[in-house]
């Protein structure tokens, strides 16, 4: 089990608990701590196609309910292209509320530099895209993507 996609119990002062509950409880449990499930994020921007090529894309997931932690990594390839255009990647699951969805992401300019920098849905329910101060991340922001060049990035998001 790696997902928990059940109601929390609530108790009350006093309330005699129930088998049902604790096994409920347990379940939640153990998808806190079970392995994440892996998924494979979909690489697009918006003024061209990227393609991944000989890099290697990566993402996993683990959903409490309606909690969806979600982290990811491209590796950028001697035969990637890196698109025209801000880039997205997809997500697991769709967001109940895209405009309230941020969270973190690692550039790493192979060799040269790395850079922190925010991931966000926006108003993309279903992709997150990346900002380097006030720079969407594209084919040559906040630099030239080359082989050996990654992006890692981390999000919590709730779901419908």
């Amino acid at each position: 089990m790696g997902d928990f996609t059940g109601t929390i119990p609530t108790f009350a002062a006093g309330q005699k608990l129930r088998a049902v509950n604790l096994q409920t409880l347990a379940d939640c449990a153990t998808a806190l701590t079970s392995a994440w499930t892996s998924f494979t994020p979909v690489f697009t921007a918006v003024g061209g196609s990227p393609a991944v090529g000989n890099g290697t894309i990566s993402g996993e997931y683990r959903r409490l309910g309606k909690i969806v932690d979600y982290r990811g990594a491209f590796v950028f390839g001697s035969t990637s292209n890196a698109g025209t255009g801000e880039w997205y990647m997809s997500t697991p699951f769709t967001s109940n509320s895209p405009d309230f969805v941020t969270g973190s992401c690692f550039l790493h300019d192979s060799g040269t530099a790395y850079y922190s920098c925010t991931s966000a849905m926006r108003s993309a329910a279903t992709k997150l895209n990346f900002i380097y101060q006030a720079t969407q991340v594209a084919a040559t922001a906040p630099f030239t993507w080359a082989a050996g060049d990654r992006i890692i990035w981390n999000v919590t998001f709730t779901i419908a």
